[in-house]
């Protein structure tokens, strides 16, 4: 029955929409699955699609000569806290390649949408008709924005950026709503399935069936290394050290996601390369802040002790501790 389970299993899109520019609409039937698989499988695939999958967002904004968020300028219809607002509800497309910066310059009096945006290659505004603020003088405004591809909430607090500039806490969260449900049948009283019925949102920055190949993919990442566990207990040597090392990846260290994705685009993706580090230089990554340093410092200090690997006292305190 198993195999035949398998064998006939599909993903089929049983609808796909355009609601707007920008909400797009896919409903997928998944299955068949056995009794009980449609449950786990459904809450993982939800979870990972409203949280984990990455997208475009701004994280700075650069205006000449404004020193504060609640500053006003003459000429300007909207309060630069508003202009900020304003931009946080821009939805992007596309891959960061070579540039990050996007660039805005307007003369007026007019009306500034994201169409005034000018985009670095291979990034797209989904929605061009985005209000951003009013020009109501003859005057010329310009500003620069920073993009970023993140996945969840990012809280821009941390941030040691230059004068003029504006953190902005953004929330990479492409997928905007997902609804499932389970239909079971029975083919006999031994033989009982479940197909699972799945509708997805999306803010018009992915489609629903690539929103939903990621979201698969990034579970299979996490499941494949279970897969390939091994019952034995190995005693670690000096000789094995570094090796050991090696096999422990950050992701162990149960960061927040502030801490891992700084240290994940540093390259740093392994207890070794972390050891590399010292406090200092940590600080010295973009976006990571004292905060950030602390809990890593913790995580290390807890990870050693797990795996009652002893460091010399010199080496630690030359490493990760000061």
């Amino acid at each position: 029955m198993k195999n035949s389970v398998i064998d006939n299993f599909h993903i089929y899109c049983l609808e796909s929409k355009k609601e707007s520019r920008r909400s797009l609409y896919g409903r997928f039937r998944i299955g068949p699955l056995l009794k009980g698989q449609g449950l786990t499988i459904g809450n993982a695939l939800r979870r990972v699609l409203l949280e984990n999958i990455e997208t475009i967002g701004v994280t700075i904004l650069k205006i000449p000569n404004i020193t504060h968020e609640f500053s006003t300028i003459s000429g300007i219809r909207e309060s630069i806290l508003d202009i900020i607002l304003n931009i946080k509800k821009l939805v992007f497309k596309g891959n960061i390649i070579n540039s990050n910066k996007c660039f805005l310059k307007s003369q007026g009096p007019s009306l500034v949408t994201a169409a005034n945006i000018e985009c670095p290659q291979g990034i797209q505004i989904v929605d061009s008709s985005q209000y951003i603020m009013t020009i109501s003088s003859n005057m010329e405004f310009s500003f620069d924005l920073t993009l970023e591809s993140n996945s969840g909430y990012f809280e821009n607090s941390e941030l040691l950026i230059s004068p003029f500039c504006f953190p902005i806490d953004f929330v990479f969260m492409p997928v905007t709503k997902v609804n499932y449900k389970i239909q079971y049948y029975s083919v006999n009283e031994f033989q009982k399935y479940e197909y699972i019925f799945f509708e997805i949102w999306t803010n018009g920055s992915i489609e629903p069936t690539v929103a939903l190949q990621k979201a698969a993919k990034k579970i299979i990442e996490i499941l494949e290394p279970i897969s390939n566990l091994q019952k034995k207990t190995i005693k670690l040597s000096e000789s094995q050290s570094e090796f050991q090392l090696n096999q422990i990846h950050i992701e162990q260290l149960e960061l927040s996601a502030r801490s891992f994705n700084c240290l994940k685009r540093a390259k740093i993706l392994t207890l070794a390369d972390l050891l590399k580090y010292t406090k200092q230089d940590l600080l010295e990554i973009k976006n990571f802040g004292e905060k950030s340093a602390d809990e890593v410092v913790h995580a290390v200090d807890q990870i050693l002790k797990q795996i009652k690997y002893q460091l010399k006292r010199k080496d630690y305190d030359s490493s990760i501790k000061q």
